[in-house]
């Protein structure tokens, strides 16, 4: 998942890709983005809604597909690699 200052983003997990309509506040004192989404799976399209927020360097929250499976997740940022 990657997030702007201007409210948008875009992410890409499994077989899903999309963009993201951001909007960030704070939630129990921690930074939080709750946004809509619209993407593709496995070449079909869809849509949902989400909110993470910032917990020790990791991203945690809750990802939802309209009408359809709800999920909890966890994202940390990539580990540069050494070549």
């Amino acid at each position: 998942m990657e997030f702007d200052r201007h409210g948008l983003g875009e992410f890409g997990f499994i077989a899903v890709q999309g963009a993201l309509d951001c909007r960030y506040g704070q939630r129990d004192g921690m930074p939080l983005v709750e946004f809509t989404w619209e993407g593709v799976d496995e070449g079909g399209d869809c849509r949902g809604r989400g909110w993470a927020t910032l917990r020790g360097g990791r991203l945690e929250g809750r990802w939802h597909f309209h009408h359809g499976d709800d999920s909890g997740f966890v994202a940390t940022r990539p580990t540069p690699s050494r070549s």
